[in-house]
């Protein structure tokens, strides 16, 4: 994950992502397996420690700091 945050795409969208998104937010975390998690351990995961990213076009549930999943 590292490799592909530091990626030219990726870095090259992530300024636009404040004014291109309504909803964006993260969470880190270190996992001993290359395995991906289930969608139920990340959903559970970005409820219990993620973080929202500011925008400009927030929707209702961002700004209420809830997830829309």
């Amino acid at each position: 994950m590292q490799t592909y945050m530091m990626a030219d795409a990726h870095r090259e969208a992530m300024p636009k992502l404040v004014e291109w998104s309504a909803e964006a937010s993260f969470v880190h975390w270190n996992q001993d397996s290359s395995e991906l998690p289930s969608w139920e351990i990340a959903e559970q995961r970005m409820a219990e420690q993620g973080k929202f990213v500011s925008l400009k076009y927030s929707s209702k549930a961002h700004l209420r700091n809830q997830f829309s999943i």
